[in-house]
Protein backbone atom coordinates (compact mmCIF):
# COMPACT_ATOMS: atom_id res chain seq x y z
CA UNK A 1 0.00 0.00 0.00
CA UNK A 2 2.40 2.53 1.31
CA UNK A 3 4.26 1.84 -2.29
CA UNK A 4 1.33 3.03 -4.37
CA UNK A 5 -0.40 5.76 -2.62
CA UNK A 6 2.39 7.43 -0.46
CA UNK A 7 2.60 8.48 3.09
CA UNK A 8 1.24 11.11 4.79
CA UNK A 9 2.54 14.71 4.88
CA UNK A 10 1.49 16.99 7.87
CA UNK A 11 0.89 20.86 7.36
CA UNK A 12 2.28 22.71 10.15
CA UNK A 13 -0.15 24.21 12.38
CA UNK A 14 -1.12 27.79 12.02
CA UNK A 15 -0.71 28.89 16.10
CA UNK A 16 0.04 26.84 18.81
CA UNK A 17 -3.80 27.50 19.68
CA UNK A 18 -4.69 24.59 17.02
CA UNK A 19 -4.85 21.14 17.10
CA UNK A 20 -5.62 18.74 14.82
CA UNK A 21 -8.87 16.15 14.47
CA UNK A 22 -9.78 12.95 12.85
CA UNK A 23 -12.31 12.48 11.08
CA UNK A 24 -13.12 8.78 10.93
CA UNK A 25 -15.40 8.10 8.16
CA UNK A 26 -18.31 5.69 8.42
CA UNK A 27 -18.05 1.49 7.65
CA UNK A 28 -18.20 -1.76 8.78
CA UNK A 29 -15.47 -2.96 11.67
CA UNK A 30 -14.37 -5.30 9.03
CA UNK A 31 -13.18 -2.25 6.65
CA UNK A 32 -10.08 -0.94 6.29
CA UNK A 33 -9.80 2.57 8.38
CA UNK A 34 -10.27 5.43 6.06
CA UNK A 35 -10.12 8.94 7.61
CA UNK A 36 -9.33 13.09 7.03
CA UNK A 37 -7.58 15.31 9.51
CA UNK A 38 -8.55 18.58 9.69
CA UNK A 39 -7.24 21.61 11.62
CA UNK A 40 -8.92 23.76 13.91
CA UNK A 41 -8.64 26.21 16.37
CA UNK A 42 -9.10 24.62 19.91
CA UNK A 43 -11.42 27.35 21.10
CA UNK A 44 -13.23 26.79 18.36
CA UNK A 45 -13.32 23.21 17.79
CA UNK A 46 -16.63 21.30 16.23
CA UNK A 47 -17.48 18.44 18.75
CA UNK A 48 -15.38 15.74 19.15
CA UNK A 49 -14.24 12.77 21.52
CA UNK A 50 -11.15 11.91 22.49
CA UNK A 51 -9.43 8.46 22.26
CA UNK A 52 -7.02 7.38 25.54
CA UNK A 53 -5.10 4.20 24.82
CA UNK A 54 -2.26 2.23 25.22
CA UNK A 55 0.12 2.80 22.09
CA UNK A 56 0.83 -0.89 22.57
CA UNK A 57 3.83 -2.55 21.06
CA UNK A 58 5.73 -0.15 18.76
CA UNK A 59 6.94 -3.11 16.47
CA UNK A 60 3.52 -4.14 15.53
CA UNK A 61 2.42 -1.18 12.84
CA UNK A 62 -0.30 -0.99 10.78
CA UNK A 63 -1.09 0.81 7.69
CA UNK A 64 -4.32 3.28 7.63
CA UNK A 65 -5.44 5.67 4.80
CA UNK A 66 -5.69 9.25 5.83
CA UNK A 67 -6.50 11.83 2.97
CA UNK A 68 -5.65 8.74 0.70
CA UNK A 69 -2.21 8.76 2.30
CA UNK A 70 -0.52 6.46 4.50
CA UNK A 71 -0.37 6.79 7.87
CA UNK A 72 1.30 4.02 10.58
CA UNK A 73 -0.47 3.18 13.73
CA UNK A 74 0.00 0.02 16.57
CA UNK A 75 -2.42 -2.36 16.16
CA UNK A 76 -3.98 -0.93 19.40
CA UNK A 77 -4.78 2.38 18.01
CA UNK A 78 -6.13 0.82 14.76
CA UNK A 79 -8.23 -1.61 16.82
CA UNK A 80 -9.60 1.43 18.46
CA UNK A 81 -10.27 3.20 15.65
CA UNK A 82 -12.35 0.64 14.15
CA UNK A 83 -14.32 -0.21 17.76
CA UNK A 84 -15.24 3.50 17.28
CA UNK A 85 -15.96 3.78 13.67
CA UNK A 86 -19.98 4.14 12.97
CA UNK A 87 -21.43 2.30 10.16
CA UNK A 88 -23.91 5.28 9.06
CA UNK A 89 -22.15 8.85 9.64
CA UNK A 90 -18.88 9.76 10.46
CA UNK A 91 -17.40 10.41 13.65
CA UNK A 92 -14.67 13.42 15.19
CA UNK A 93 -11.93 12.07 17.14
CA UNK A 94 -8.86 13.27 18.62
CA UNK A 95 -5.92 10.73 18.94
CA UNK A 96 -2.36 12.21 20.15
CA UNK A 97 -0.36 9.67 17.56
CA UNK A 98 -2.35 10.72 14.42
CA UNK A 99 -3.65 14.04 15.49
CA UNK A 100 -0.11 14.94 16.49
CA UNK A 101 2.83 15.39 13.75
CA UNK A 102 5.26 12.75 16.12
CA UNK A 103 8.88 13.51 13.57
CA UNK A 104 8.37 17.21 14.55
CA UNK A 105 9.87 17.66 18.38
CA UNK A 106 8.04 21.54 18.76
CA UNK A 107 5.23 20.58 17.87
CA UNK A 108 4.90 17.89 20.32
CA UNK A 109 5.79 20.73 22.65
CA UNK A 110 3.66 23.02 22.40
CA UNK A 111 0.28 20.34 21.76
CA UNK A 112 1.55 18.73 25.12
CA UNK A 113 0.94 21.86 26.75
CA UNK A 114 -2.60 21.93 25.67
CA UNK A 115 -3.77 18.59 26.24
CA UNK A 116 -5.06 18.56 29.42
CA UNK A 117 -7.61 21.49 27.49
CA UNK A 118 -7.87 19.20 24.71
CA UNK A 119 -9.29 16.03 26.50
CA UNK A 120 -11.44 18.82 28.85
CA UNK A 121 -12.89 20.09 25.74
CA UNK A 122 -14.12 16.55 24.70
CA UNK A 123 -18.00 15.95 25.02
CA UNK A 124 -16.31 12.58 25.97
CA UNK A 125 -12.99 10.61 27.06
CA UNK A 126 -13.13 7.27 25.31
CA UNK A 127 -10.57 4.80 27.11
CA UNK A 128 -9.44 1.83 24.90
CA UNK A 129 -8.01 -1.20 26.92
CA UNK A 130 -8.01 -3.48 23.91
CA UNK A 131 -9.66 -6.07 22.23
CA UNK A 132 -11.64 -8.98 24.85
CA UNK A 133 -10.19 -11.64 25.38
CA UNK A 134 -12.15 -15.31 26.58
CA UNK A 135 -10.45 -15.06 29.75
CA UNK A 136 -11.51 -11.62 30.96
CA UNK A 137 -15.16 -12.17 29.29
CA UNK A 138 -16.60 -13.01 33.10
CA UNK A 139 -15.00 -10.20 34.62
CA UNK A 140 -17.81 -7.37 32.98
CA UNK A 141 -20.78 -9.74 35.25
CA UNK A 142 -19.02 -9.42 37.94
CA UNK A 143 -18.21 -5.64 37.80
CA UNK A 144 -22.15 -4.97 36.81
CA UNK A 145 -22.74 -7.16 40.22
CA UNK A 146 -20.14 -5.22 41.80
CA UNK A 147 -21.97 -1.48 40.76
CA UNK A 148 -25.04 -3.20 42.31
CA UNK A 149 -23.33 -4.26 45.34
CA UNK A 150 -21.74 -1.33 46.18
CA UNK A 151 -24.26 1.06 45.08
CA UNK A 152 -25.61 3.37 48.26
CA UNK A 153 -28.76 4.05 45.79
CA UNK A 154 -29.34 0.09 44.89
CA UNK A 155 -32.85 -1.30 45.75
CA UNK A 156 -31.79 -4.72 44.39
CA UNK A 157 -28.94 -6.14 47.37
CA UNK A 158 -26.79 -9.14 45.58
CA UNK A 159 -24.34 -11.31 46.70
CA UNK A 160 -20.87 -11.25 45.56
CA UNK A 161 -19.64 -14.52 43.77
CA UNK A 162 -17.86 -17.07 45.91
CA UNK A 163 -14.14 -15.90 46.42
CA UNK A 164 -13.02 -19.29 44.73
CA UNK A 165 -14.68 -18.41 41.72
CA UNK A 166 -13.12 -18.11 38.14
CA UNK A 167 -14.91 -14.58 37.59
CA UNK A 168 -12.05 -12.96 40.25
CA UNK A 169 -9.78 -14.02 38.28
CA UNK A 170 -11.33 -12.65 34.79
CA UNK A 171 -11.25 -9.37 37.01
CA UNK A 172 -7.48 -9.47 37.61
CA UNK A 173 -6.85 -9.49 33.56
CA UNK A 174 -9.20 -6.83 33.07
CA UNK A 175 -6.88 -4.83 35.72
CA UNK A 176 -3.67 -6.21 34.07
CA UNK A 177 -4.86 -4.39 30.87
CA UNK A 178 -1.58 -1.83 30.34
CA UNK A 179 -3.83 1.13 29.92
CA UNK A 180 -4.22 0.99 33.89
CA UNK A 181 -0.80 1.91 34.38
CA UNK A 182 -0.44 4.58 31.61
CA UNK A 183 1.36 7.80 32.70
CA UNK A 184 -0.89 9.74 30.57
CA UNK A 185 -4.17 8.51 31.41
CA UNK A 186 -3.96 10.21 34.68
CA UNK A 187 -3.92 13.74 32.42
CA UNK A 188 -6.98 12.20 29.96
CA UNK A 189 -9.37 10.67 32.56
CA UNK A 190 -9.09 13.18 36.14
CA UNK A 191 -12.00 15.19 36.25
CA UNK A 192 -13.47 14.42 32.71
CA UNK A 193 -16.26 12.57 31.66
CA UNK A 194 -14.89 9.14 30.32
CA UNK A 195 -16.41 5.67 29.17
CA UNK A 196 -14.02 2.85 29.41
CA UNK A 197 -14.31 0.25 26.11
CA UNK A 198 -12.78 -3.02 26.22
CA UNK A 199 -13.73 -4.80 22.84
CA UNK A 200 -18.02 -4.40 22.34
CA UNK A 201 -18.54 -3.82 26.08
CA UNK A 202 -18.30 0.04 27.70
CA UNK A 203 -18.23 0.41 31.42
CA UNK A 204 -18.65 4.32 33.07
CA UNK A 205 -15.20 5.39 34.36
CA UNK A 206 -16.97 5.67 37.58
CA UNK A 207 -17.81 2.37 37.83
CA UNK A 208 -14.62 1.19 37.73
CA UNK A 209 -13.27 3.37 40.49
CA UNK A 210 -15.93 1.95 42.65
CA UNK A 211 -15.26 -1.51 41.70
CA UNK A 212 -11.38 -0.54 42.63
CA UNK A 213 -12.63 0.59 46.00
CA UNK A 214 -14.95 -2.26 46.93
CA UNK A 215 -11.39 -4.58 45.90
CA UNK A 216 -9.25 -2.74 48.21
CA UNK A 217 -11.55 -2.22 51.15
CA UNK A 218 -12.77 -6.29 51.00
CA UNK A 219 -9.02 -6.81 50.87
CA UNK A 220 -10.83 -10.19 50.75
CA UNK A 221 -9.13 -11.92 53.64
CA UNK A 222 -10.91 -15.06 51.54
CA UNK A 223 -10.22 -13.19 48.29
CA UNK A 224 -6.68 -12.56 48.46
CA UNK A 225 -5.90 -15.81 49.14
CA UNK A 226 -7.47 -17.14 46.26
CA UNK A 227 -6.45 -14.26 43.47
CA UNK A 228 -4.06 -11.98 44.08
CA UNK A 229 -5.54 -8.54 44.51
CA UNK A 230 -5.28 -6.05 41.35
CA UNK A 231 -2.25 -3.87 41.47
CA UNK A 232 -3.91 -1.98 38.60
CA UNK A 233 -7.02 -1.32 41.41
CA UNK A 234 -4.64 0.88 43.24
CA UNK A 235 -3.32 2.88 40.43
CA UNK A 236 -7.10 3.29 39.50
CA UNK A 237 -7.80 4.96 42.63
CA UNK A 238 -4.37 6.84 42.22
CA UNK A 239 -5.97 8.53 38.94
CA UNK A 240 -8.97 9.22 41.14
CA UNK A 241 -7.54 11.92 43.59
CA UNK A 242 -4.95 13.02 40.97
CA UNK A 243 -5.61 16.35 41.75
CA UNK A 244 -5.19 15.88 45.91
CA UNK A 245 -1.30 15.86 46.24
CA UNK A 246 -0.63 18.71 48.23
CA UNK A 247 3.44 18.89 47.01
CA UNK A 248 5.56 18.68 44.24
CA UNK A 249 7.11 15.58 45.18
CA UNK A 250 3.78 13.73 46.31
CA UNK A 251 2.75 14.24 42.95
CA UNK A 252 5.76 12.66 41.04
CA UNK A 253 5.90 9.68 43.86
CA UNK A 254 2.30 9.09 43.38
CA UNK A 255 2.95 8.10 39.82
CA UNK A 256 6.69 7.11 39.85
CA UNK A 257 5.40 3.42 39.01
CA UNK A 258 3.33 4.51 36.07
CA UNK A 259 4.80 3.77 32.71
CA UNK A 260 5.46 6.00 29.52
CA UNK A 261 7.44 5.70 26.51
CA UNK A 262 9.06 8.83 26.69
CA UNK A 263 11.06 9.54 30.57
CA UNK A 264 10.74 13.10 29.78
CA UNK A 265 6.86 12.60 30.24
CA UNK A 266 7.71 11.55 33.82
CA UNK A 267 7.61 15.67 33.99
CA UNK A 268 5.57 16.65 31.44
CA UNK A 269 2.51 14.14 31.87
CA UNK A 270 1.52 15.97 34.94
CA UNK A 271 2.20 19.14 34.42
CA UNK A 272 -1.54 20.47 34.44
CA UNK A 273 -2.04 19.09 38.09
CA UNK A 274 -1.47 21.12 41.43
CA UNK A 275 0.81 22.20 42.87
CA UNK A 276 2.91 21.76 39.45
CA UNK A 277 0.49 24.08 37.32
CA UNK A 278 1.18 26.99 39.81
CA UNK A 279 4.72 27.25 39.06
CA UNK A 280 5.79 30.52 37.51
CA UNK A 281 6.98 30.78 35.03
CA UNK A 282 5.37 27.24 33.51
CA UNK A 283 7.52 24.41 32.61
CA UNK A 284 7.71 24.47 28.87
CA UNK A 285 7.76 20.84 26.99
CA UNK A 286 10.96 20.78 25.22
CA UNK A 287 11.36 17.23 23.94
CA UNK A 288 14.84 18.76 22.47
CA UNK A 289 16.08 18.56 25.59
CA UNK A 290 17.71 15.49 27.31
CA UNK A 291 15.96 13.53 30.12
CA UNK A 292 18.28 14.72 32.62
CA UNK A 293 18.25 18.28 31.86
CA UNK A 294 13.97 18.51 31.82
CA UNK A 295 13.92 16.48 35.34
CA UNK A 296 16.73 18.94 36.68
CA UNK A 297 14.86 21.83 35.38
CA UNK A 298 11.29 20.69 37.15
CA UNK A 299 13.52 20.49 40.53
CA UNK A 300 14.99 23.36 40.36
CA UNK A 301 11.78 25.27 39.29
CA UNK A 302 10.29 23.44 42.18
CA UNK A 303 12.97 24.41 44.82
CA UNK A 304 13.08 28.19 43.58
CA UNK A 305 9.02 28.40 43.66
CA UNK A 306 8.77 26.84 46.87
CA UNK A 307 11.58 27.73 48.70
CA UNK A 308 11.63 24.06 50.55
CA UNK A 309 14.04 20.73 50.05
CA UNK A 310 11.03 18.03 50.94
CA UNK A 311 11.56 17.53 47.00
CA UNK A 312 14.20 15.53 48.34
CA UNK A 313 12.53 13.06 50.02
CA UNK A 314 12.08 11.52 46.37
CA UNK A 315 15.69 10.93 46.09
CA UNK A 316 17.02 7.84 45.97
CA UNK A 317 20.24 6.46 44.17
CA UNK A 318 21.89 3.18 43.21
CA UNK A 319 24.85 2.16 44.71
CA UNK A 320 27.22 3.35 42.26
CA UNK A 321 26.44 7.03 42.30
CA UNK A 322 25.91 8.79 38.04
CA UNK A 323 28.38 11.45 37.28
CA UNK A 324 25.99 12.61 34.85
CA UNK A 325 23.34 12.90 36.76
CA UNK A 326 23.45 15.45 39.30
CA UNK A 327 22.73 13.80 42.50
CA UNK A 328 20.27 16.17 44.01
CA UNK A 329 17.96 15.21 41.40
CA UNK A 330 15.35 12.67 41.50
CA UNK A 331 14.51 9.95 39.34
CA UNK A 332 11.57 9.52 38.84
CA UNK A 333 12.32 7.26 36.19
CA UNK A 334 13.41 4.87 38.00
CA UNK A 335 10.96 2.90 40.77
CA UNK A 336 11.85 3.13 44.44
CA UNK A 337 13.76 0.12 46.06
CA UNK A 338 13.49 1.82 49.65
CA UNK A 339 9.76 3.62 51.09
CA UNK A 340 9.58 6.55 53.93
CA UNK A 341 7.78 4.32 56.64
CA UNK A 342 6.31 6.89 58.28
CA UNK A 343 6.94 11.24 58.54
CA UNK A 344 8.96 13.37 60.61
CA UNK A 345 10.08 16.81 60.74
CA UNK A 346 12.17 18.46 63.02
CA UNK A 347 11.57 21.66 62.20
CA UNK A 348 7.76 20.83 62.87
CA UNK A 349 5.27 23.42 60.88
CA UNK A 350 7.65 26.07 60.68
CA UNK A 351 8.43 28.18 57.51
CA UNK A 352 11.76 27.47 56.07
CA UNK A 353 13.95 30.16 55.45
CA UNK A 354 14.27 31.72 51.64
CA UNK A 355 18.22 30.27 51.05
CA UNK A 356 18.11 28.14 48.08
CA UNK A 357 20.25 29.18 45.63
CA UNK A 358 20.88 27.26 42.23
CA UNK A 359 23.49 27.47 39.28
CA UNK A 360 24.18 25.06 36.51
CA UNK A 361 24.16 21.30 37.91
CA UNK A 362 24.42 22.41 41.66
CA UNK A 363 21.97 23.65 44.20
CA UNK A 364 22.85 25.62 46.57
CA UNK A 365 21.89 25.96 50.60
CA UNK A 366 22.58 27.23 53.96
CA UNK A 367 22.91 24.70 56.66
CA UNK A 368 24.70 23.92 59.66
CA UNK A 369 27.55 20.87 59.53
CA UNK A 370 27.19 18.65 62.47
CA UNK A 371 29.54 15.79 61.74
CA UNK A 372 31.55 13.85 59.71
CA UNK A 373 31.61 10.15 58.81
CA UNK A 374 34.55 7.78 60.54
CA UNK A 375 32.93 4.22 59.08
CA UNK A 376 30.48 3.38 56.86
CA UNK A 377 29.71 -0.09 56.56
CA UNK A 378 28.05 -2.68 53.66
CA UNK A 379 24.45 -2.46 51.91
CA UNK A 380 21.67 -4.45 53.79
CA UNK A 381 19.51 -6.54 51.63
CA UNK A 382 16.59 -7.91 52.68
CA UNK A 383 15.87 -11.76 52.61
CA UNK A 384 13.49 -14.22 54.07
CA UNK A 385 13.53 -14.96 58.02
CA UNK A 386 15.31 -18.54 58.27
CA UNK A 387 18.67 -19.76 59.24
CA UNK A 388 20.91 -17.49 60.82
CA UNK A 389 23.40 -17.31 57.84
CA UNK A 390 20.92 -16.36 56.04
CA UNK A 391 20.18 -12.57 57.82
CA UNK A 392 21.14 -9.84 55.82
CA UNK A 393 21.36 -8.00 59.28
CA UNK A 394 23.74 -10.47 61.05
CA UNK A 395 27.56 -9.37 59.72
CA UNK A 396 27.02 -5.56 59.65
CA UNK A 397 25.23 -5.10 63.51
CA UNK A 398 28.21 -7.29 64.54
CA UNK A 399 30.51 -5.25 62.92
CA UNK A 400 29.16 -2.11 63.67
CA UNK A 401 29.12 -3.37 67.71
CA UNK A 402 32.79 -4.79 67.05
CA UNK A 403 33.62 -0.27 66.56
CA UNK A 404 31.04 0.71 68.89
CA UNK A 405 31.22 -1.34 72.01
CA UNK A 406 27.69 0.27 73.46
CA UNK A 407 28.56 -0.63 77.04
CA UNK A 408 25.29 -1.74 77.99
CA UNK A 409 25.40 -1.01 81.94
CA UNK A 410 22.18 -2.73 83.50
CA UNK A 411 19.39 -4.62 82.44
CA UNK A 412 17.19 -1.42 81.68
CA UNK A 413 19.49 0.60 80.13
CA UNK A 414 17.73 2.93 77.67
CA UNK A 415 20.72 2.45 75.01
CA UNK A 416 18.99 -0.78 74.21
CA UNK A 417 15.76 0.23 73.54
CA UNK A 418 17.40 2.75 71.34
CA UNK A 419 19.68 0.25 69.33
CA UNK A 420 16.24 -1.58 68.88
CA UNK A 421 14.43 1.52 67.31
CA UNK A 422 17.43 2.23 65.05
CA UNK A 423 17.58 -0.71 63.58
CA UNK A 424 13.16 -0.76 63.01
CA UNK A 425 12.89 3.04 62.11
CA UNK A 426 10.93 3.49 65.10
CA UNK A 427 8.00 0.81 64.25
CA UNK A 428 7.58 -2.37 64.88
CA UNK A 429 6.33 -5.46 63.12
CA UNK A 430 2.84 -4.45 62.93
CA UNK A 431 4.05 -1.31 61.78
CA UNK A 432 3.21 0.39 65.15
CA UNK A 433 5.21 3.93 65.69
CA UNK A 434 5.61 3.91 68.02
CA UNK A 435 5.92 0.61 69.53
CA UNK A 436 2.10 -0.46 71.06
CA UNK A 437 4.50 -2.47 73.78
CA UNK A 438 7.79 -0.77 74.43
CA UNK A 439 8.33 -3.28 77.24
CA UNK A 440 7.16 -6.50 74.66
CA UNK A 441 9.42 -4.84 71.64
CA UNK A 442 12.63 -4.70 73.94
CA UNK A 443 11.81 -8.52 74.92
CA UNK A 444 11.56 -9.36 71.11
CA UNK A 445 14.83 -7.32 70.67
CA UNK A 446 17.08 -8.91 73.22
CA UNK A 447 15.54 -12.33 71.75
CA UNK A 448 16.96 -11.42 68.23
CA UNK A 449 20.15 -10.21 70.02
CA UNK A 450 20.27 -13.85 71.40
CA UNK A 451 19.55 -15.63 68.08
CA UNK A 452 22.12 -13.72 65.90
CA UNK A 453 25.04 -12.93 68.12
CA UNK A 454 27.92 -15.52 69.06
CA UNK A 455 27.82 -14.10 72.53
CA UNK A 456 25.75 -10.64 74.48
CA UNK A 457 29.88 -9.71 75.70
CA UNK A 458 29.20 -7.94 72.22
CA UNK A 459 27.28 -5.20 73.85
CA UNK A 460 29.96 -4.55 76.02
CA UNK A 461 28.68 -5.93 79.30
CA UNK A 462 29.08 -8.31 82.11
CA UNK A 463 28.66 -11.97 82.47
CA UNK A 464 26.31 -11.32 85.03
CA UNK A 465 24.60 -8.83 83.01
CA UNK A 466 24.78 -10.81 80.17
CA UNK A 467 22.93 -14.06 81.55
CA UNK A 468 20.40 -11.67 82.33
CA UNK A 469 19.69 -10.29 79.40
CA UNK A 470 19.97 -13.82 77.95
CA UNK A 471 16.88 -14.91 80.44
CA UNK A 472 14.84 -11.79 79.75
CA UNK A 473 15.23 -12.83 75.91
CA UNK A 474 13.26 -15.81 76.53
CA UNK A 475 10.04 -14.23 76.76
CA UNK A 476 10.58 -11.95 73.26
CA UNK A 477 9.58 -13.07 70.08
CA UNK A 478 12.72 -12.95 67.55
CA UNK A 479 10.59 -13.65 64.23
CA UNK A 480 8.34 -10.29 65.17
CA UNK A 481 11.75 -8.08 65.65
CA UNK A 482 13.96 -9.51 62.54
CA UNK A 483 10.19 -8.55 60.74
CA UNK A 484 10.73 -4.90 61.49
CA UNK A 485 14.15 -4.90 60.97
CA UNK A 486 14.88 -6.09 57.98
CA UNK A 487 12.32 -3.80 56.79
CA UNK A 488 14.09 -0.66 58.50
CA UNK A 489 17.52 -1.84 57.02
CA UNK A 490 16.61 -3.21 53.54
CA UNK A 491 18.87 -0.58 51.63
CA UNK A 492 20.82 1.06 53.95
CA UNK A 493 24.10 0.85 55.76
CA UNK A 494 25.12 1.25 59.39
CA UNK A 495 27.70 4.05 59.74
CA UNK A 496 29.39 5.86 62.60
CA UNK A 497 30.06 9.56 62.75
CA UNK A 498 33.04 11.15 64.68
CA UNK A 499 31.18 10.85 68.22
CA UNK A 500 30.83 7.59 67.77
CA UNK A 501 26.58 7.24 67.09
CA UNK A 502 25.07 5.01 64.80
CA UNK A 503 22.45 5.88 61.86
CA UNK A 504 20.79 4.17 58.78
CA UNK A 505 21.61 6.27 55.66
CA UNK A 506 20.57 5.30 52.50
CA UNK A 507 22.64 2.79 50.54
CA UNK A 508 24.11 5.28 47.77
CA UNK A 509 26.85 7.61 48.26
CA UNK A 510 30.50 6.06 47.37
CA UNK A 511 32.28 9.24 48.62
CA UNK A 512 31.31 8.86 52.15
CA UNK A 513 35.06 10.13 54.18
CA UNK A 514 34.10 12.81 52.33
CA UNK A 515 30.42 13.64 53.68
CA UNK A 516 28.89 15.20 56.78
CA UNK A 517 25.54 15.86 58.01
CA UNK A 518 23.75 18.80 57.28
CA UNK A 519 20.52 19.62 58.82
CA UNK A 520 18.18 22.40 56.93
CA UNK A 521 15.18 23.71 58.40
CA UNK A 522 12.33 20.81 58.03
CA UNK A 523 14.92 18.25 56.79
CA UNK A 524 18.53 16.33 56.90
CA UNK A 525 20.96 15.26 54.28
CA UNK A 526 24.68 14.64 54.00
CA UNK A 527 26.57 16.80 51.71
CA UNK A 528 30.04 16.19 50.48
CA UNK A 529 32.47 18.32 51.13
CA UNK A 530 32.34 20.01 47.61
CA UNK A 531 29.08 20.77 48.25
CA UNK A 532 27.22 18.67 45.91
CA UNK A 533 23.96 17.14 47.76
CA UNK A 534 24.72 13.20 47.91
CA UNK A 535 21.08 11.90 49.14
CA UNK A 536 18.81 12.49 51.33
CA UNK A 537 16.96 10.50 54.22
CA UNK A 538 15.54 13.15 56.10
CA UNK A 539 12.22 11.77 58.10
CA UNK A 540 14.69 9.77 59.41
CA UNK A 541 18.36 10.89 60.13
CA UNK A 542 16.64 14.17 61.80
CA UNK A 543 14.82 12.16 64.47
CA UNK A 544 16.62 12.37 67.67
CA UNK A 545 14.92 9.18 68.70
CA UNK A 546 16.94 6.72 66.24
CA UNK A 547 19.95 8.00 66.83
CA UNK A 548 22.46 8.61 69.93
Amino acid sequence: MAQTVGFYQYNSLPSEMFIRLLELYPGHANDNIDCTLRQVELENAPKYEAISYAWGDPANRIDVLCDGKVITVTQNLKDALLRFKLKDRSRIVWADAICINQDDEVEKGSQVKLMNKIYAKATRVCAWLGCITAQMQPAFELIHEIVIYASPTSTHRTELPDPTSECWLALNVFFSAAWFNRLWVVQEVYNHACTVFCGEYEIPWKDIVLVARLLLKLNVDDLSSAYPLPANAISVLQIDSAGHQSSSSGVFDAFRYFHCSDKRDKVYALLSFPPLCGLQPPIQPDYSKPVAEVFEEATVRIFMSCQNLGLLSSLEHDCAIDEEWPSWVPRWDRQRTTQILHNYTSGRMQSPLPVINYRPTILIAKGVCISTLSWCGVVIRGTPYGKSEMDPIKKPFQEWLSKYLPRITHPTDPLLLCIAMTLTVGLDFKSNCPPLDLSQFRLDFLAYMVSILPSLHMLDTTQHLSQVLAEQALAGNSSNFYVAAVRGCKNKRFFLHAERSIRHRPSSCAEWRSCGFVIWQQCSMRASAKGAILSVCWRMLSSPAYAW
